[in-house]
């Protein structure tokens, strides 16, 4: 949850904090099991708030969607495909699934 909160709190103030994204570039994608989805959406909504493409925690968290996808809402999912939107990944995998889901 911290780390959801602290990448959140950068995107709310349009701040790309370099040391803070970093750390987390190397954080998430290795740990990415340990959240929750509302914790894997604000991540990556924030990202795409701030316009920041790190395509390690975006298809770290596209696999987890594809796994899981129905511990998520339609809003989550809504939210998460503008993300992706927001930073052009495109992730033909999340996106059938999201479409089969739906």
């Amino acid at each position: 949850r911290d780390v959801a909160n602290a990448v959140g709190a950068l995107a709310r103030l349009r701040c790309r904090h370099s040391d803070i994204l970093e750390a987390m570039a190397v954080y998430v994608p290795t740990n990415v099991e340990k959240f929750s989805p509302k914790d894997m959406v604000g991540i990556v909504v924030a990202y795409g708030r701030l316009q920041e493409e790190d395509e390690a925690i975006f298809l770290t968290i596209a696999a987890e969607l594809r796994r899981e996808v129905g511990l998520f809402s339609l809003p989550q999912l809504a939210d998460v495909t503008t993300a992706f939107a927001r930073v052009l990944v495109r992730e033909s995998g999340f996106l059938n699934k999201l479409l089969g889901y739906c």
